[in-house]
Parts: C-alpha cells; structure tokens; sequence
C-alpha cells in the first residue's frame, strides 16, 4: 500500500495553486464580515486541509497582494487593521466561483458515489451529469490501483469473467471510462506476465486464464487466484483511501465555493 506522503494531493492538482486558495478562503471570510489576519489564518487552519497551508507569514504576503490588487481594503483602528472585501474582490471570488465550483463539485460526487460502492453501501451508478468531468478525477488519484480493484471486485462476484466482460462492467457499474485495450493489458499483468526486458521481480499472478469452448467460439476467461483474493481487500483498501483523501480536499475546497459567497461588498 502506498505511504501516507505519496496519497497527498496539492492545490496545483485541482487547477488552483496554493496561494488562490489563500485568496478564496479570504473572500469567503470577508464575504461574512470585516476580520483581522490572524483571525482569518486561525480559522484557514482550522477550515481547509493542512497540506494545503504555508506560514503564517505566506498567508499575510497573499492578503498584502489582494489589497494591491484592490480586491481588499481595510481600516486602522489603533494597532488593529480589519480588512473588508472591495467590489473587485467581490467579482474575482465570483470568477473563482464560475470556474470551478461546478467541475470541482463533480468531482466530489463522482469521489463520494465511487467510495459508496467499494464500502458497498450502495450501487447507485455515478450521475451523467458529473461523468464529464471524469477526467479530472483521474488527475487526483491512482487510476492503477482502483481498476486493479475493480477487475477483482468484477471476478470476486461473478468468479468466471473475459476480459470484454469486466470491461462491460467496469463501464456499466463505475461509469469507468478507460480503453478496453488497457483492460486486457491490465489482464495480462496481473495473471502474471511481464515483457521480457523487465527485470523485476517474477509477478505473482492474481487471476488465472484458460479457454474454454467449442473450436469456432472460444472464450478466454479469468478467475482469481488464492493470491488475487487476498489482494482484492488490499486494493479496495488503497483505493478507499485515495479517494476518500479527495473527496476530504474537494468538500474543504467545495464549502469556499458555494452559493453564500459575496454578501458584504464595500
């Protein structure tokens, strides 16, 4: 199973770099009333993912920017300064909001739907209306490990299955939408066989193949192995986490975005 480190993500995979979210949760805050830096970097710890954060001191040079830019203003009271948020903060946020609340709301359904079905909690397929923006998702977890997954969930159900048929079903029950062809190469890895110029390790197989029917209509169909069994809980379990860690990032992200943004603008 991966470590820990290799499963974090960064804003730069969303399409956001650190520093905009930095700018989106300010708006949020601002958007609720006027704040002091340190009562906004306290309540950034407590409201977004850690990995998303710098210093204290990268949070307070992003707000010194976004008053350069006009987007905020504030106001002396003795040694204290509260910030507010400026019209053109109040259409940048808005900007943020066009952009990326509808394909990063997607994405976290197609995460939360995809985590039901490996819990097992449910089977309900991933809506039409998020599937356009699966690719996306690809971008933030380990295509690998979860069609490892579901081709041994498919042959852990059905226990005799080709190669076009766990295809069939990866695309019918996930809404997986990866080339056939990389399901039979998937295949092949995984009942064992590797190019002759790698010199790994011999591969344990995980599936085992064999034809099966008449001379004019044969079928090379798989089963899983004691091996492959044992696996299968092993990938479900990577799989899990992966996506579980994104759809942590996504509802963290999601929350900055939605509707309530901008309701006090100076």
């Amino acid at each position: 199973m991966p470590n820990k480190e290799d499963m974090k993500l960064s804003p730069n995979q969303l399409g956001l770099t650190q520093r905009e979210i930095m700018y989106i949760f300010v708006f949020k805050m601002l958007s609720q009333g006027s704040s002091h830096p340190a009562e906004l970097f306290s309540q950034l710890q407590e409201r977004v993912p850690q990995d998303f954060l710098k210093s204290r001191t990268n949070f307070y040079a992003a707000m010194e920017e976004m008053v350069k830019f006009g987007w905020i203003t504030f106001v002396t009271e003795g040694r204290r300064k509260n910030f507010s948020i400026a019209s053109p903060g109040a259409e940048k946020m808005q900007w943020y909001k066009n952009t990326y609340y509808i394909p990063l709301s997607s994405v976290k359904v197609i995460a939360n739907s995809l985590i039901t079905k490996i819990t097992g909690s449910s089977r309900d397929p991933v809506p039409e209306s998020a599937k356009q923006h699966a690719k996306l998702f690809n971008r933030l977890i380990n295509v690998r490990d979860l069609v490892i997954f579901f081709f041994l969930e498919a042959l852990h159900r059905t226990k005799d299955l080709t190669a076009k048929e766990v295809y069939d079903i990866i695309r019918q029950e996930y809404g997986w939408n990866c080339s056939e062809g990389y399901i039979y190469e998937l295949a092949h890895e995984l009942e064992g066989e590797v190019d002759k110029t790698d010199q790994t390790e011999e591969r344990i197989p995980l599936i085992k193949g064999e034809w099966e029917g008449g001379r004019r209509r044969r079928n090379y169909r798989y089963r899983l192995t004691h091996e492959g069994l044992q696996m299968r809980t092993h990938a479900g379990d990577t799989a899990l986490t992966y996506i579980k860690n994104v759809h942590r990032y996504l509802r963290a992200i999601v929350e900055l975005l939605q509707e309530d943004l901008i309701t006090a603008v100076e």
